[in-house]
């Protein structure tokens, strides 16, 4: 049965003590994770968490075999963000998620890190997390990731994704339950727009049937892991991340 904030225990950073962060060798290289989940109904027949579910078993597992090859923390994930729909819920503004963000890359960087992956569960922030990069890469000098759950081929956002069958058989196989009939909502602004009939369902349903949960989540772990080698492999910024400037006219 998974957890709520399931993390692997030797990447974790409300796990380690101050003299550990204050005797971590090379933290430039290292690099942090701040998952950044949200709270919506995707008509998937589960509880409004399992974005959270989701996001953080794949992490934890890939946090746990690529560790040693990659080398990280991962942070507490950041629950209250956007949520612009009637079916997502505990939402802020826009520009309040921001600040979210940024407080929290800016306590990364006081503690010595430079690398930082927002590492994102839900359609609706896949522009925040892009938004927030780039702004602070420029204010704050850091190296800033994105990756996104439907990165993962774990996409949710109902039309645009074609694999919500199998993010309903991941989240039933890690909560123990047995799958419902798929419903897409048309209420609410941005919110689900196209219905699906009984012909794609049953063929949706044959298909997930041909796969485990295991196996999808087996797969999406190794996705991860090989993107956070990826990351690993970027060298830190010089100068300290500060963006050069151009003098126009000299």
């Amino acid at each position: 049965m998974a957890e709520l904030c399931n993390a692997f225990e030797g990447t974790f950073w409300p796990g380690l003590r101050w003299p550990e962060f204050e005797d971590m060798p090379d933290k430039e290289s290292a690099f942090v994770i701040l998952p950044i989940v949200g709270y919506t109904d995707w008509g998937l027949g589960l509880p409004l968490d399992v974005e959270e579910v989701i996001a953080m078993e794949v992490l934890s597992q890939a946090s746990k075999n690529g560790h040693q090859s990659a080398r990280h923390l991962v942070l507490p994930p950041l629950r209250f963000t956007m949520a612009p729909t009637q079916n997502s819920f505990f939402g802020l503004s826009p520009e309040l998620a921001h600040d979210a963000v940024r407080e929290i890359v800016l306590s990364i960087k006081e503690s010595g890190f430079r690398k930082v992956v927002l590492y994102n569960s839900s359609p609706w922030n896949e522009d925040l997390v892009d938004a927030a990069g780039r702004d602070l890469r420029i204010e704050l000098g850091m190296q800033m990731f994105s990756i996104n759950l439907s990165g993962l081929n774990l996409d949710l956002l109902p039309e645009r994704s074609k694999t919500r069958h199998l993010c309903q058989k991941l989240g039933c196989f890690l909560l123990d339950r047995e799958p419902s009939e798929i419903v897409e909502n048309n209420k609410g602004l941005l919110g689900f727009i196209a219905a699906i009939d009984n012909d794609d369902f049953d063929r949706l349903k044959a298909d997930a049937m041909e796969v485990s949960g295991e196996d999808i989540l087996r797969v999406s772990v190794d996705k991860l892991v090989g993107l956070m080698s990826e990351v690993a492999q970027h060298a830190p910024l010089p100068n300290n991340g500060e963006v050069p400037t151009t003098n126009q006219g000299e």
